[in-house]
Protein backbone atom coordinates (compact mmCIF):
# COMPACT_ATOMS: atom_id res chain seq x y z
CA UNK A 1 0.00 0.00 0.00
CA UNK A 2 1.30 3.70 -0.47
CA UNK A 3 0.47 5.93 1.53
CA UNK A 4 0.28 9.79 1.81
CA UNK A 5 1.63 11.35 4.90
CA UNK A 6 0.89 15.47 4.78
CA UNK A 7 2.47 17.91 6.80
CA UNK A 8 3.54 20.93 7.58
CA UNK A 9 6.95 19.27 9.38
CA UNK A 10 8.10 23.01 11.02
CA UNK A 11 9.97 21.74 11.60
CA UNK A 12 10.13 17.75 11.40
CA UNK A 13 10.08 16.67 15.00
CA UNK A 14 10.21 13.27 17.22
CA UNK A 15 6.54 12.61 16.61
CA UNK A 16 7.24 13.18 12.60
CA UNK A 17 9.14 10.39 12.98
CA UNK A 18 7.39 7.89 15.32
CA UNK A 19 4.37 8.39 12.54
CA UNK A 20 6.69 7.41 9.67
CA UNK A 21 7.87 4.53 11.88
CA UNK A 22 4.16 3.15 12.25
CA UNK A 23 3.40 4.14 8.29
CA UNK A 24 6.31 2.33 6.67
CA UNK A 25 5.19 -0.39 8.42
CA UNK A 26 2.27 -0.56 6.99
CA UNK A 27 3.04 0.12 3.06
CA UNK A 28 5.49 2.62 1.58
CA UNK A 29 5.11 6.34 2.71
CA UNK A 30 5.28 9.20 0.15
CA UNK A 31 5.74 12.62 2.20
CA UNK A 32 3.95 15.41 1.15
CA UNK A 33 5.12 18.90 2.07
CA UNK A 34 2.15 21.05 2.85
CA UNK A 35 2.43 24.98 2.78
CA UNK A 36 5.67 24.25 0.79
CA UNK A 37 5.97 28.20 -0.60
CA UNK A 38 5.81 29.90 3.02
CA UNK A 39 8.85 30.58 4.70
CA UNK A 40 10.01 33.35 7.08
CA UNK A 41 7.82 33.52 9.75
CA UNK A 42 6.51 32.17 13.08
CA UNK A 43 4.37 29.84 12.04
CA UNK A 44 6.13 28.74 8.95
CA UNK A 45 9.87 29.59 9.61
CA UNK A 46 11.55 27.21 7.66
CA UNK A 47 11.25 26.95 3.89
CA UNK A 48 10.41 24.08 1.84
CA UNK A 49 14.48 23.07 1.02
CA UNK A 50 15.22 23.24 4.16
CA UNK A 51 12.04 20.80 5.60
CA UNK A 52 13.43 18.62 3.31
CA UNK A 53 16.72 18.37 4.23
CA UNK A 54 15.23 18.16 7.71
CA UNK A 55 12.92 15.44 7.28
CA UNK A 56 15.80 13.22 4.78
CA UNK A 57 18.23 13.89 7.85
CA UNK A 58 16.38 12.43 10.50
CA UNK A 59 15.10 9.40 7.82
CA UNK A 60 18.57 8.67 6.97
CA UNK A 61 19.62 8.31 10.60
CA UNK A 62 16.22 6.12 12.10
CA UNK A 63 17.26 4.29 8.81
CA UNK A 64 13.71 4.82 7.68
CA UNK A 65 12.32 4.03 3.84
CA UNK A 66 10.51 6.67 2.05
CA UNK A 67 9.50 7.24 -1.61
CA UNK A 68 9.59 10.24 -2.75
CA UNK A 69 9.31 14.15 -0.79
CA UNK A 70 7.39 16.11 -2.13
CA UNK A 71 6.31 19.99 -2.12
CA UNK A 72 2.51 21.04 -2.00
CA UNK A 73 1.73 24.48 -2.23
CA UNK A 74 -1.49 25.47 0.21
CA UNK A 75 -4.41 27.44 -1.83
CA UNK A 76 -6.37 28.55 1.50
CA UNK A 77 -9.79 26.76 -0.08
CA UNK A 78 -10.94 24.19 1.97
CA UNK A 79 -13.25 22.86 -0.89
CA UNK A 80 -10.25 22.49 -3.42
CA UNK A 81 -7.66 21.42 -1.22
CA UNK A 82 -7.97 17.21 -1.24
CA UNK A 83 -8.64 17.95 -4.94
CA UNK A 84 -5.40 19.81 -5.29
CA UNK A 85 -3.19 17.75 -3.06
CA UNK A 86 -4.80 14.26 -5.66
CA UNK A 87 -3.52 16.71 -9.16
CA UNK A 88 -0.13 17.42 -7.25
CA UNK A 89 1.00 13.90 -5.40
CA UNK A 90 1.91 10.44 -7.80
CA UNK A 91 -1.25 8.21 -6.85
CA UNK A 92 -1.53 6.69 -3.28
CA UNK A 93 -3.78 4.73 -1.37
CA UNK A 94 -4.50 6.20 2.04
CA UNK A 95 -3.70 9.24 3.72
CA UNK A 96 -2.25 10.19 6.91
CA UNK A 97 -2.37 13.51 8.81
CA UNK A 98 -2.37 14.99 12.37
CA UNK A 99 -4.34 17.97 11.55
CA UNK A 100 -8.73 17.49 11.86
CA UNK A 101 -8.85 19.74 9.21
CA UNK A 102 -7.42 18.00 6.81
CA UNK A 103 -8.62 14.60 8.14
CA UNK A 104 -12.26 15.64 7.28
CA UNK A 105 -11.62 17.29 4.34
CA UNK A 106 -10.37 14.48 2.98
CA UNK A 107 -12.64 11.71 3.99
CA UNK A 108 -15.43 13.90 2.83
CA UNK A 109 -13.53 13.87 -0.38
CA UNK A 110 -13.75 9.83 -0.07
CA UNK A 111 -10.22 9.41 0.91
CA UNK A 112 -9.03 6.53 2.84
CA UNK A 113 -7.75 8.69 5.84
CA UNK A 114 -5.86 6.63 8.24
CA UNK A 115 -7.02 6.99 11.91
CA UNK A 116 -5.73 4.19 13.49
CA UNK A 117 -2.86 6.22 15.40
CA UNK A 118 -1.89 9.33 16.38
CA UNK A 119 1.31 10.42 17.89
CA UNK A 120 1.40 12.35 21.42
CA UNK A 121 0.50 15.56 19.41
CA UNK A 122 0.20 17.35 23.36
CA UNK A 123 4.02 16.88 23.50
CA UNK A 124 5.05 16.94 19.58
CA UNK A 125 3.03 19.96 18.24
CA UNK A 126 5.03 21.87 15.88
CA UNK A 127 3.72 25.23 17.52
CA UNK A 128 5.53 23.78 20.81
CA UNK A 129 8.82 22.97 19.09
CA UNK A 130 8.59 26.20 17.66
CA UNK A 131 8.08 28.20 21.23
CA UNK A 132 10.75 25.87 23.00
CA UNK A 133 13.13 27.08 19.73
CA UNK A 134 11.82 30.58 20.27
CA UNK A 135 13.01 30.40 24.10
CA UNK A 136 16.48 28.72 23.40
CA UNK A 137 15.55 25.64 25.56
CA UNK A 138 13.54 22.40 25.47
CA UNK A 139 13.92 21.75 22.07
CA UNK A 140 16.33 19.28 21.51
CA UNK A 141 14.79 16.53 23.10
CA UNK A 142 11.69 17.21 20.84
CA UNK A 143 13.05 16.56 17.02
CA UNK A 144 15.48 13.76 16.06
CA UNK A 145 18.91 13.94 17.06
CA UNK A 146 19.75 14.64 12.79
CA UNK A 147 16.76 17.85 12.95
CA UNK A 148 18.51 18.98 16.09
CA UNK A 149 21.98 19.09 14.41
CA UNK A 150 20.64 21.16 11.73
CA UNK A 151 18.54 23.64 13.41
CA UNK A 152 21.61 24.31 15.21
CA UNK A 153 23.72 24.63 12.01
CA UNK A 154 21.42 27.51 10.80
CA UNK A 155 20.89 29.24 14.02
CA UNK A 156 17.12 28.27 14.13
CA UNK A 157 16.77 29.51 17.79
CA UNK A 158 17.81 33.06 16.71
CA UNK A 159 15.60 32.70 13.61
CA UNK A 160 12.37 32.00 15.46
CA UNK A 161 13.27 34.54 18.49
CA UNK A 162 13.41 37.23 16.03
CA UNK A 163 10.13 35.83 13.97
CA UNK A 164 8.24 35.87 17.05
CA UNK A 165 9.52 39.36 18.25
CA UNK A 166 7.89 40.53 14.62
CA UNK A 167 4.58 38.82 15.57
CA UNK A 168 1.57 37.34 13.43
CA UNK A 169 2.39 39.69 10.82
CA UNK A 170 2.37 38.55 7.44
CA UNK A 171 1.91 35.18 8.80
CA UNK A 172 -0.10 32.34 6.40
CA UNK A 173 -2.89 29.61 7.69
Amino acid sequence: MRILFIGRFQPFHSGHLEAMRYLSRMGDVLIAVGSAQYAGTFRNPFAYAERELMIKAALDEAGMPFLDIVPVKDIHNHQRWAEHVQASIPAYESIFTNSEIDRRIFEFAGERVMKEWYFERERYEGKKVREALAAGKGWRELVPPAVAKYLEEINAEERLRVLKEKGPSGESE
